[in-house]
């Protein structure tokens, strides 16, 4: 029947994913059943080779068009090495990481920090070639921040401080240097900033610790001179009482001059005359006492002012401590702390990085002949659908095999 004849047609592409299911075939026959698949292939290329031709040149076309239309990239690089801080005794200060630049890069929009700056004609520092600059008049207006890319990587294996950071965008290479160069103008300003507000913690931490100190050592004063007060106190009260006793006695001085043995001396005057030296005798020490207190002052008292003593010690290095920290929110060169050291200065090569308009063509090429390859196939399998729909709604009349697989060749 011509239905048959017409499925016929069909079956050559099927026939190299069908499984023999004869198993009296040998492998030659196998082989020949797949030559004859492979050809049926070839045939169905060359058959649609204008289509797969037209998908391949419009691919390589569009690729051309694009390639071509985007404009060319340029990089400049810069390599800096993280500095450390100094070593100051009970200060909590981190130097910046690897990881901190990072988030500055990423998060906290240095760039659009950078092209503020340069935008608005902000100086640079001295001897930089931001200052009086201005890229209005040289930057086209355009998004730049959708435009340039800011990057940073490890710039060593083994020095982890060190950081390369490069600035990608389709401006002139002497921008982007300059660009880059406010980059690292700003990233310096952001990390001395935050190790400015982390100092200033730290140092209102320490002034609250030696305002605590300053408290206990004027209690401890406070104490001294409480002590010192009751101390003297004493001693003129006992001075006193010495004094009183003493002009008692002398009121008495015939009893008093006359010594033991003499003729009228009695017990009782040489017994007065023993208290009268041991009460001068003692009247003199309290004296010495009086005048040792008010020349050694808190000295008198080795306990209390050994306390004294430790606090004053303990405030002086405090304070040693918060002068060293305010060094470090001292700008400029040699008087303050500086984040990082420029290793390399932003360069850019004279060349474009990309696009790379040869590899884009070549990969559009090879989709194109495979996109070109797989509608030529799908192509031809929708052609045999339908000649086996109208083989099967019109059979066709007198038209022997041959003459129907020529008319599809």
């Amino acid at each position: 029947m011509v239905p048959d004849r017409a499925c016929k047609r069909s079956e050559p592409l099927l026939r190299a994913t069908r499984p023999s299911i004869i198993g009296d075939r040998g492998g030659g026959d196998r082989m020949e059943e797949y030559e004859v698949d492979l050809r049926d292939y070839l045939r169905v290329i060359w058959r649609k080779k204008w289509l797969i031709l037209g998908v391949f040149l419009v691919a390589i076309g569009a690729a051309l068009l694009v390639s071509f239309r985007m404009p060319s990239q340029y990089e400049a690089t810069a390599l800096v090495r993280l500095s450390s801080l100094p070593q100051i005794d009970r200060v909590r200060l981190q130097a910046p990481s690897f990881h901190e630049v990072m988030i500055i890069l990423k998060v906290r929009g240095l760039l659009k920090e950078a092209l503020k700056e340069l935008e608005s004609g902000l100086p640079g520092p001295e001897g930089s070639s931001l200052r009086g600059l201005s890229l209005k008049a040289e930057i086209p207006e355009k998004d730049l921040l959708k435009e340039l890319g800011l990057l940073g990587a490890q710039g060593a294996q083994f020095e982890p401080k060190v950081i390369e950071l490069k600035l990608k965008g389709p401006l002139e290479p002497h921008l982007l240097e300059v660009i880059l160069e406010a980059c690292l103008h700003s990233l310096g300003e952001t990390l001395r900033g935050d190790l400015s507000a982390d100092a200033k913690e730290e140092i209102a931490r320490l002034s609250t610790e030696m305002e605590v100190l300053q408290g206990q050592r004027e209690e401890l004063l406070e104490e001294l001179d409480q002590e010192a007060a009751e101390y003297k106190e004493t001693l003129e009260k006992q001075r006193d009482e010495l004094r009183q006793e003493l002009a008692q006695i002398e009121q008495a001085k015939e009893k008093l001059g006359l010594q033991a043995g003499e003729q009228n001396a009695t017990l009782e005057g040489i017994i007065l005359r023993e208290r009268f030296i041991a009460l001068n005798a003692r009247l003199q020490q309290v004296e010495r006492e009086l005048a040792d207190l008010e020349l050694r002052g808190y000295k008198k008292f080795p306990e209390l002012y050994a306390q004294v003593q430790a606090l004053d010690r303990e405030l002086r290095e405090l304070q040693a401590t918060v002068e060293l920290t305010q060094r470090l929110l001292n700008p400029g060169p040699g008087s303050g702390w500086e984040p990082f050291e420029v290793l390399g200065q932003p360069a850019a090569p004279p060349g474009p990085i990309g696009p790379n308009r040869r590899m884009n063509v070549a990969v559009a090429g090879v989709l194109g002949l495979f996109v070109g390859v797989l509608l030529a196939f799908f192509v031809h399998y929708m052609e045999g659908e339908r000649v086996e729909r109208e083989a099967v709604d019109h059979p066709a009349e007198g038209r022997s095999t041959k003459e129907m697989e020529k008319e599809e060749k």
